[in-house]
């Protein structure tokens, strides 16, 4: 017959249950009858010592300041105050007044509370803040008390003064007599009572200890017998059931052991899970069998999971937007790509697109036309790509690919046939007027030249940045002549306008976006963005960054925010309680003087928030330099802001670095959370980075539906046209649920 674990266990808990509760009743009726008897008459008699020396020490105490005030000396210090110093130092010190011998500092005061006269050596207030027609004690701490009684002139029944003199409770109730059953030294005043003032002094005011006696010793080593004759008594059988219970277990087990081994070296080989003991387990019985069916099945699950492998790895791979493949299936094929070309020594052409200025699209149009824009681009290259060839979106407007046994001419008309597709796109058709302009940048690398291979990506940037230059083809070779020195040509009365007004403020002004507070929908602060008026006209924003990045303007246009910003908050146009958020570059963040920049801003720091929002690049650009420079404009009260998370594939390794305060999350992660499939990767990213101390803000948000899913994901902030365009006069009410 075979018991269960269960019954096993249950027998020697029994067992132990039963010895155990034999001597705990016997024990437990000795002990309780003696230790109660012990503690009655202890307490009792300590409490009859403890009465007794109170009311001697109490009766003390009032006699001898009643007698005190009663002194005629003491009648005249009121009537001549300035004789009171030399009578106290004089007269009084060689009394022996019984007060005197209790009182550790003795005073006098008016019937105003006044003292009649200042004592160097007194620790007696000045004034007294509390005045009674009746005796108050005050206990100010452990080591001294102030005993305050009125001294009344009786042939007129007023109240003439105040007599109040520092004592010490502990210490006069100690000397009041001799300690049996109280322990003299644990005599203390409860700490409840400290600082407190009381009509009377009640016994309650002291705690003592009890005196331990010989019967305390007593209780104590019969207790100590008891315990020894319970360990004695308990222990012999709990180990012989101990002993018995490994044999019933550990050898089965061991045997279950050995035959997952063997299954794993030989898994067709049938096995025996009999136990041949006399004492068997049945649930181990079971999963022995249980082990054995498993084993046999293994092999079918894995051809399941294989293909649900593939599924999750197709849609790690993806990017969700645009369909295209992503950043990380990027990293793999470069790294596969390396070692197949070491192998076959054929060349690679790599080629990186850029939008240009998208987030000026973003900014001017909506994220929801960007995410268009971005999936029409996404298209159009991948369906002018060659056979077998694939796309990967790098991050935010950034695509990549790669061509195997490809010359740079072949390069370049594959390039030629993705702009050709992308002209002949209608954008208006998706919302934007504005014809989008594509720059790629071409690399090439020989095969079995690892150095020339990992330079691929930093040259194609090169290039492609040498693209974005006005004047230039939008498709460049990269070649050692590429410089970033090259400003381009741009009309003459652009950017002539667009540096008078980055100069001399001409034109120039702010346009303030609201971000809101998503759990009671108020405004918290604005997104500062740059306008240029001419002609009565607004510079479209894609023009004006046009220029900016041709003629290198970053930090120029960076100090002219800064200054129109400070004239703003000057002239009052910030509504109170709110804030500004002003976009900085990489430029500006690596330059040593950025925070005198900003010293104009740091007087408004203390009644405005004031958000200095970077980017990923910004990030990456001399990293060591970009922290230093961070941190200084916090100790300056600015808070810190990354923008376009989750644009880039890094930004999670900066957050723990950089000295972030609140974290924006890109319109592409935002509308991802529509995927129902994406939204639990991206709430637990959310959380995460909660948890690391950051507010979230986020970004693109343009219908309810996504502001729902925005506020259960944990957002703080919300950013979007469903709140409101940016306008040149900061909004400061919200309609859009009206």
């Amino acid at each position: 017959m075979s018991l269960t674990i269960r019954q096993y266990a249950f027998i020697f808990l029994l067992m132990i249950m039963i010895l155990v509760g034999l001597f705990g009743i016997y024990s437990y009726g000795k002990l309780t009858e003696t230790r109660t008897n012990i503690h009655e008459s202890i307490q009792t008699s300590a409490r009859k010592e403890f009465d007794s020396n109170f009311s001697a020490a109490k009766d003390l105490l009032k006699s001898s300041a009643e007698n005190f005030i009663q002194w005629q000396e003491i009648q005249q210090q009121f009537e001549h105050p300035s004789h009171f110093s030399y009578w106290f130092n004089n007269r009084l010190k060689q009394t022996t007044h019984p007060l005197q011998q209790i009182g550790i500092d003795i005073m006098l005061y008016h019937s105003d509370g006044h003292s009649i006269a200042e004592l160097a050596q007194s620790k007696l207030p000045k004034k007294l803040e509390r005045l009674y027609p009746e005796t108050q004690v005050y206990i100010n701490s452990e080591n001294y008390q102030t005993y305050t009684i009125p001294v009344r002139d009786e042939a007129k029944g007023i109240i003439i003064g105040y007599l109040a003199f520092h004592f010490d409770l502990v210490k006069l109730y100690g000397n009041s007599g001799k300690f049996q059953f109280i322990k003299s030294d644990s005599i203390s005043i409860d700490p409840k009572f400290h600082h407190q003032w009381l009509d009377q002094i009640t016994d309650d005011l002291l705690n003592y200890q009890v005196t331990p006696t010989p019967e305390i010793e007593l209780l104590e080593a019969q207790l100590v017998d008891t315990m020894l004759g319970i360990m004695t008594t308990v222990l012999l059988p709990t180990i012989l059931l101990y002993f018995l219970l490994v044999y019933v277990f550990s050898v089965p087990i061991q045997r279950i052991s050995e035959m997952i081994i063997q299954l794993s070296n030989s898994p067709s080989q049938n096995r025996d899970c009999q136990q041949k003991s006399v004492f068997r387990v049945a649930e181990l019985n079971e999963i022995c069998e249980s082990l054995i069916h498993y084993h046999s099945d293994l092999f079918d699950t894995h051809a399941i999971l294989d293909k649900k492998n593939k599924a999750l790895w197709e849609q790690a791979h993806h990017d969700a937007l645009t369909a295209v493949y992503n950043r990380r299936a990027f990293d793999e094929q470069w790294h596969n790509l390396n070692d197949l070309l070491a192998e076959h020594r054929v060349n690679v052409s790599f080629m990186l697109f850029d939008i240009n200025l998208f987030k000026s699209i973003n900014d001017t149009y909506g994220h929801a036309v960007g995410d268009e824009v971005l999936k029409v681009i996404a298209t159009c290259i991948s369906e002018s790509l060659r056979k077998g060839e694939h796309l990967f979106r790098l991050g935010g407007d950034e695509f990549a690919t790669f061509l195997i046994d490809a010359s740079t001419e072949i390069a370049t008309d594959v390039a030629t046939r993705c702009l050709n597709r992308i002209s002949e796109f209608d954008f208006a058709a998706i919302g934007m007027p504005e014809p989008v302009r594509v720059s790629i940048g071409i690399s090439q690398a020989k095969g079995g030249d690892t150095d020339a291979f990992n330079d691929l990506q930093w040259q194609a940037d090169a290039a492609m940045y040498a693209a974005k230059r006005p004047g230039t083809n939008d498709i460049v070779v990269y070649t050692d002549e590429i410089t970033d020195n090259s400003k381009g040509l741009l009309s003459s009365w652009l950017s002539n306008t667009v540096y008078q007004a980055i100069d001399k403020g001409i034109g120039l002004v702010l346009f303030y976006q609201p971000i809101i507070k998503l759990d009671d929908e108020t405004i918290s602060y604005y997104e500062a963005l740059i306008r240029i008026y001419a002609n009565d006209e607004l510079i479209s924003p894609a023009s004006i960054f046009n220029v900016v990045e041709a003629r290198h303007f970053e930090v120029e246009l960076d100090r002219a925010v800064i200054r129109k910003l400070t004239e703003s908050f000057e002239q009052n146009k910030i509504p109170p309680g709110s804030g500004v958020s002003l976009n900085m570059s990489a430029q500006s963040l690596t330059r040593p003087e950025v925070s005198e920049w900003l010293k104009p801003l740091q007087q408004f720091t203390d009644k405005f928030k004031i958000v200095i929002e970077v980017t990923e690049t910004a990030l990456i650009t001399e990293v060591k330099r970009v922290t230093e420079h961070l941190r200084v404009m916090r100790d300056m009260n600015f808070v810190i802001a990354l923008d376009d998370f989750g644009s880039g594939y890094s930004s999670v390794k900066y957050l723990a670095t950089m000295p972030v305060d609140i974290v924006k999350f890109d319109i592409t992660i935002i509308h991802s959370l529509l995927d129902e499939e994406q939204r639990h990767m991206i709430t637990r990213l959310a959380e995460m980075i909660k948890e690391a101390g950051h507010t979230l803000v986020a970004e693109g948000i343009e219908d309810t539906e996504l502001l729902g899913l925005v506020i259960d994901t944990g957002f703080d902030y919300g950013q979007g046209f469903l709140f409101g365009r940016a306008e040149e006069i900061p909004v400061n009410k919200l309609d859009f649920r009206s």
